[in-house]
């Protein structure tokens, strides 16, 4: 795992309720992964994509280890397949799940 990822990663599984196990087991996970390069933001013109080649590598990371639900796909299409222009509001049909909710959902 990259050391860069590391202080985010611990940061994330310190605020998780739970216990010490499931905490380990969120700071042994790079979330990152499960992004893949892109993701969706809600904005007030629709799903915006964001690249990670687009920023930097620590604006990544907090993105990725924020505790929250990240929307990799709208209407069928992938982030990083989107043009670089929001999609209108649409349903999200594929997201990477907030962190936290899935400690609490197992």
């Amino acid at each position: 795992m990259n050391d860069q990822a590391a202080k985010p990663r611990a940061d994330l599984a310190a605020a998780i309720d739970g216990c010490a196990a499931w905490r380990r087991a969120v700071d042994a996970v790079p979330r990152e992964l499960f992004l893949g390069d892109a993701l969706y933001r809600d904005g007030a013109e629709g799903w915006a994509p964001v690249r990670r080649s687009e920023m930097s590598r620590a604006e990544w990371l907090a993105l990725a280890y924020s505790d929250r639900t990240w929307v990799t796909q709208v209407a069928g299409v992938m982030a990083g397949d989107a043009a670089p222009v929001p999609v209108p509001v649409e349903r999200p049909t594929s997201s990477s799940t907030q962190p936290s909710l899935v400690v609490r959902m197992l």
